[in-house]
């Protein structure tokens, strides 16, 4: 088990000073020592986190983030799976019920948004790949990563998507199924 250390903050102890981010309220005691754990071997002691065995690799948020970004696009295209999926089996339902609030013709806002889910498909894969790639460490131009994955989310996921011209009619779309499927409920209920 290693021993916690204290060693005086000298000029002949600075040449092993182990740098790091200071826990909160600082790394140094009142008397101006800094408290360090050492191994055997004078390695400094580092957890991933807590029940890791030491000297595996601690994340931080350059290590993690692509991964995260990953993670959140692949839930807006699943979501959005999801929700293309409810919307026309509400819709295909609520026509073979001869439903009078579905139309029989085109949906001008369920055709908008079912080109949603493969645009946010072919995004999520591009980001999985591109941030698996960082997370390795074969790509290292991270600002410019960042830089589109901001561009992509704000310009085209939410300008031209959620706020563009086809919004309101995909929020008419999915409110129809809602209210579609609602009534279906009610309908077999009775």
């Amino acid at each position: 088990m290693p021993s916690l250390t204290a060693s005086t903050d000298t000029a002949a102890r600075a040449a092993d000073a182990v740098p790091r981010a200071p826990p909160l309220g600082g790394g140094r005691t009142p008397a101006g020592t800094v408290v360090r754990a050492h191994v055997p071997g004078g390695m400094p002691r580092r957890r991933a986190a807590p029940g890791a065995p030491p000297g595996a690799p601690r994340p931080s948020a350059r290590d993690w983030w692509p991964i995260f970004t990953g993670i959140g696009i692949s839930a807006v295209f699943l979501i959005n799976l999801a929700c293309l999926a409810f919307a026309q089996s509400a819709i295909r339902h609520a026509r073979a019920h001869g439903l009078s609030t579905v139309p029989s013709g085109r949906i001008a806002g369920l055709e908008s948004f079912s080109q949603w889910t493969p645009s946010a498909g072919f995004y999520s894969a591009a980001v999985w790949t591109i941030g698996s790639l960082i997370t390795v460490g074969l790509v290292g131009d991270v600002y410019v990563y960042s830089g589109a994955v901001t561009a992509i989310n704000v310009v085209l996921f939410y300008a031209m998507k959620c706020s563009g011209a086809s919004a309101a009619e995909v929020r008419v779309a999915l409110g129809r199924a809602c209210l579609a499927a609602e009534r279906l409920r009610y309908l077999s209920a009775r």
